[in-house]
Formats: C-alpha cells, sequence, structure tokens
C-alpha cells in the first residue's frame, strides 16, 4: 500500500520517561488523561460479522485505531510521542493533532484518529509495543487498509489492501488468535470488519457504536525537539514584524553581523528578559537552566525540564482558544509557554538561529505584557544595556 507519509518537523526524538513537576503546574494542565471506559463484553472468538454493521461514526469513512496491550492511557501517550494537554480544544492548534482514548477492562488502551494514519507507522509500533504487544487498524475511502500486529518492539505482522494472510511467517504469528476464525474464501481477514474482529481477539477490547462514541478527544503535542535546528545554508535571518519592519530590519543586520559569540549573548540576554516577562524566574528548573544558554554550545534541556515544557506549551496551546474575557489563569498560561518556548529558543546549537528565535519569542511575549522587550534587546546590542 502506498500513502504519503507526513515528514516530521525537525529531527527525531527520544521518548521520555515521566518526571516530577519541577513547578506547580496550571491546574487545567495537571489532570491525568481523561478516557472512556469500553466495558462491552469481549469475546476471544470473535468473527468478521460482529463488526459487519458496527456504526463507527466519525471514524466510519477513514480511521487508524491503535490498540496497546497491558499498558496505561498515560504510557500509551507518551509512546505516541505526545503528551496530553488538560483540556480538549475546539481547532487542532499548529504543532498538534487529535486522538481520542479509552481504556477497556482487559487493560488495553485504545487510540483512535480520524482520517489519520499515525497509528500504522513503524516506529510508533515498535515504541508502543516495547516489552507488551500492539495491534493497529487502518481503513480509508480509497480502499486502502492495513493490519498491524507488533510484539516486543517489532512488527511481526504487516497486512496490506486486501489483509490477506500471505506468509508462512505471519500465519505462525497469528495462529494464537485466529482458532476457529472465519477467512474468506479468497483467503483475505475479510476487510475492516475481518480486521476488527482479530484487533479484538488480540486485544480484548470489544468496540460498540457507544463505545466509539465515548471515546475521549485528546489534543496531543508533538514531541519537543532536542534543540532547535539550524536553518538551511542559503537561509537568511529576519524578522517579519508586521507594522514595526524598519526596525525589525535594522535589529535583524544588526545580528547578522554580530560574532557567534556576540548571538550566543543576545540570545541568553532575550531568554532572561522572557522569562522575568513571563513569570517564570522563580521556577527552580528554570533557575537552574537559565546560566547554560550563554555557554558556547549550550547543553540541551534535562528530561525533567523537557516535560514541564511540553506541559506549558499544552497548557499555552489550549489558553490560545479561550473566548474573552479571558480568564487569568489562561492569561498566565499563554505567558509562561511564551517564557518557555524563548528558553528554549535560546538552547539551539546555532547561535544566530538562537538570537533570532529568542528574539522572536521575546517580542511576542513583551507585546503581550506591554513590556518593550524590543527595546531592553536594541540597548544590550548597542553595549548600554545591562
Amino acid at each position: 500500500m502506498s500513502r504519503p507519509r507526513t515528514a516530521a518537523l525537525g529531527v527525531a526524538l527520544a521518548l521520555l520517561a515521566p518526571a516530577a513537576a519541577c513547578w506547580s503546574r496550571p491546574a487545567h494542565a495537571a489532570r491525568g488523561p481523561i478516557v472512556a471506559r469500553l466495558d462491552a463484553p469481549t469475546s476471544r472468538a470473535a468473527q468478521p460479522a460482529d463488526y459487519a454493521r458496527l456504526d463507527l461514526g466519525q471514524y466510519d469513512e477513514a480511521g487508524c485505531f491503535l490498540y496497546v496491550l497491558r499498558s496505561t492511557p498515560g504510557h500509551a501517550l507518551r509512546a505516541d510521542g505526545g503528551f496530553p494537554e488538560g483540556s480538549p480544544v475546539a481547532h487542532p492548534p499548529e504543532g498538534s493533532r487529535f486522538a481520542a482514548l479509552g481504556q477497556a477492562p482487559s487493560g488495553s488502551v485504545l487510540l483512535a484518529e480520524v482520517n489519520a494514519y499515525d497509528c500504522v507507522d513503524p516506529g510508533l509500533l515498535a515504541r508502543v509495543s516495547a516489552g507488551r504487544a500492539a495491534v493497529a487498524v487502518f481503513w480509508n475511502v480509497n480502499a486502502d487498509q492495513e493490519f498491524d500486529y507488533a510484539v516486543d518492539g517489532r512488527v511481526a505482522v504487516r497486512l496490506d489492501s486486501d489483509l490477506d494472510v500471505p506468509t508462512a511467517a505471519d500465519a505462525r504469528a497469528l495462529r494464537p488468535f485466529t482458532s476457529g476464525f472465519r477467512f474468506q474464501r479468497d483467503g483475505t481477514i475479510g476487510g475492516r470488519s475481518g480486521a476488527l474482529a482479530l484487533a479484538e481477539r488480540t486485544s480484548g477490547v470489544r468496540l460498540t457504536a457507544a463505545g466509539v462514541d465515548a471515546l475521549v478527544p485528546r489534543n496531543l503535542l508533538l514531541p519537543l525537539w532536542s534543540t532547535p535546528p539550524p536553518p538551511a545554508p542559503d537561509t537568511v535571518l529576519r524578522f517579519a514584524w508586521y507594522g514595526d519592519q524598519e526596525r525589525a530590519e535594522r535589529l535583524a543586520a544588526t545580528l547578522r553581523a554580530a560574532s557567534p559569540e556576540q548571538q550566543r549573548a543576545t540570545a541568553a540576554y532575550a531568554a532572561r528578559q522572557a522569562v522575568q516577562a513571563g513569570g517564570l524566574s522563580r521556577q527552580p528548573a528554570v533557575r537552574a537552566y537559565l546560566p547554560d544558554v550563554g555557554a558556547a554550545v549550550p547543553p540541551p534541556f534535562p528530561p525533567a525540564l523537557v516535560l514541564e515544557t511540553r506541559i506549558l506549551w499544552g497548557a499555552a496551546q489550549a489558553a490560545s482558544w479561550t473566548f474573552y474575557p479571558e480568564p487569568p489563569e489562561s492569561r498566565a498560561a499563554r505567558l509562561h509557554g511564551a517564557a518557555i518556548s524563548a528558553l528554549w529558543s535560546a538552547s539551539g546549537r546555532d547561535p544566530a538561529t538562537a538570537a533570532f528565535s529568542t528574539v522572536d519569542a521575546a517580542r511576542q511575549l513583551g507585546t503581550a505584557t506591554g513590556v518593550d522587550l524590543v527595546s531592553r534587546i536594541e540597548a544590550f546590542t548597542s553595549g548600554s544595556g545591562s
């Protein structure tokens, strides 16, 4: 089966282990993932006919179901490359995607996505099946279909298109779950209905229309890059500050002409100003890392700060969809997200990229707080600032 796969933004990331919070999280970002309980009685003898007339609602035309065995919602979400922000939002913000979540009494977790194929990505299946097993079922309106069974970090079965069982190896891997299974006369498993029946036999998750409808939508943040990537070699770094473009070009020219040491110093200064304006200057993990951004090559964020960054970004994304009048906690979440974004930008290994991206983040935060951080940065670059 041939499907275009969208390239991930930036570089590939390692999974993050859970870490204790380094500060008090916003209340709406502190809750654990909300899940639907899939309590329908399951059957290890499920047949394609059991799913032939199932109403899959919004997933009917195109969907991707990922069953993670002997798991928890938190584990499944982390392995899926996302960290759940606290509240579902009305529209998918940039740098995120949607999934829905449910858990069965069997201990399996179900993640479902509309019109997506993330669940059959080999890298994801390897991650979620480490130390356990996982099943993925995909279909769309173009008659593309896929069934995957992964065990201990390895995809043992991958059935494409007609969902047949083409090899002896596949047959052996599926044998524990196919006793009495009614294959089609042509040897296929019976399309989507057969794939969902096999998934039930394997995972212990019985899907019903009510259970599918109860799946709770979540907004998943994409993983944080380990460090901001440098631009392409022919990229001319500049600012796009509408309504203030003359100032933007002047500061951009100053930064482009600066030495790497000066660029790094500017990034560190802008990060300190942003952290102060955004209300994060007293947070222990931030205070511990701030001196590092002035180094010639700053170290990557430590795991605890990476996790907290994702939490704060998630809270900020959710707050960005708050309607006016904006409650104080939403404003605080947006400012915290902007401040941590500036600090992360300053950690980039390329001095020029770090300077431009951190100054950009600081300007946006200054606009939100009414503090002219750009004037402070201009004074710093001219040598008249602190």
